[in-house]
């Protein structure tokens, strides 16, 4: 599993025109085998069509990349994972973070990124315990809005997520797993998206029981989450994510403790004196903000009287450009572990990501004309 130190955004992305000729997509099954998690697994991976009507008439062409182990049963549970966007394909976490393969990020950007891609037994993957469906929303990848169908349709919250959840049954009874517990896994917009798709889960004919829901990267409640002015909440809880990187560039004291236990302390802090102090605002006397912004220093390396006098708030758009200000350096906007003179020194690794799934699908999954 991905597991850098991640500056969390949403970001929306235009869909393109959408609607095409129909075509069918040439399904390509291959067979593999991995370690993951300690357990060899001898998996098949299908990237295929699934067909989704509208009044009879196909409507939207939904091309998945799954991974099913050998000799599943009809009870091993399926997760669907998708990103956000919306309108983004799962490649980020298809090669960052879940997929059996992953692409291999330099450690830090002195080094380019070259071709080929450098691709990676990912060990952390969920294989061992679950088989995976990786989705991309009419307009990525290769699924699409087929001619004759109003893509208007399929661009709404609702439409997003009822071609989802339509697709979600469609590719469960395709495979004999209506019995499996179900679950789905979203980023960023994602996490909008599950709620929604749960809706009309339960509207369906024969509805879908999902077993559970992972949120990455959450957006369900962002307007309270996001570091909007005068929002307490959002700094309370985005503390941790500063320490996190502080640490990480060693910019605070470690005093014995472990990684875990500094966040601990951290996570203690910000939901207790941190989220009171912050309540508090003008009436904090001076000595108690005083002792706080001595604590905020300390667990983000940032100066105590950086925090006194700018109310004992800072945006993590502020940090990336003042953790690391006395060196001229500023922190990746997408993964806070790469550093840079200006802009965003991850974005050369984010847009990689897209073209190593390329890689993949077109070498180890081969299929044709992926790479182009």
């Amino acid at each position: 599993m991905w597991r850098g130190i991640l500056i969390s955004v949403v970001v929306a992305f235009a869909a393109p025109a959408l609607a095409q000729e129909r075509a069918a997509f040439a399904a390509v099954s291959t067979e593999h085998s991995g370690a993951f998690n300690g357990v060899r697994v001898r998996y098949r991976a299908d990237v295929a069509e699934t067909l989704i009507r509208d009044a009879g008439a196909p409507a939207v062409s939904m091309v998945s990349i799954a991974y099913i182990a050998e000799g599943a049963g009809a009870d091993r549970p399926v997760v669907f994972m998708f990103n956000g966007g919306p309108g983004a394909s799962s490649s980020l976490l298809h090669m960052g973070a879940f997929g059996p393969r992953r692409y291999a990020a330099p450690a830090n950007l002195a080094a380019p990124i070259t071709r080929p891609f450098r691709l990676r037994d990912n060990h952390d993957t969920i294989l061992d315990v679950a088989d995976i469906v990786f989705i991309d929303p009419p307009g990525a990848g290769f699924s699409r809005v087929l001619a004759g169908a109003n893509e208007a349709d399929y661009l709404s919250t609702s439409g997003d997520a009822r071609v989802f959840a339509q697709f979600m049954q469609q590719w469960l009874a395709d495979h004999g797993r209506t019995d499996a517990p179900v679950f789905m896994l979203g980023e960023s917009y994602g996490t909008i998206r599950i709620p929604a798709v749960l809706d009309e889960l339960s509207k369906l004919t024969t509805p879908v029981q999902v077993s559970g829901v992972f949120l990455m990267g959450q957006a369900v409640n962002i307007v309270e989450t996001v570091q909007r002015s005068d929002n307490i909440v959002g700094q309370a809880v985005n503390l941790p994510t500063l320490a996190a990187i502080a640490w990480y560039h060693d910019r605070v004291p470690r005093e014995g403790r472990s990684f875990d236990a500094f966040l601990d302390q951290v996570r203690a802090f910000a939901l207790g004196d941190y989220l009171s102090a912050l309540a508090r605002g003008q009436t904090l006397d001076n000595a108690t903000r005083d002792n706080v912004a001595a604590r905020l220093e300390g667990f983000t390396g940032v100066p105590a009287s950086y925090w006194s006098t700018h109310g004992l708030a800072l945006s993590k758009m502020q940090f990336r450009q003042d953790l690391l200000r006395d060196q001229s350096r500023v922190l990746g906007f997408y993964d806070g572990r790469y550093v840079g003179a200006s802009g965003d020194p991850a974005a050369a690794v984010v847009q990689a990501y897209p073209a190593a799934l390329q890689a993949h699908l077109s070498s180890f999954l081969h299929v044709p004309n992926a790479d182009q």
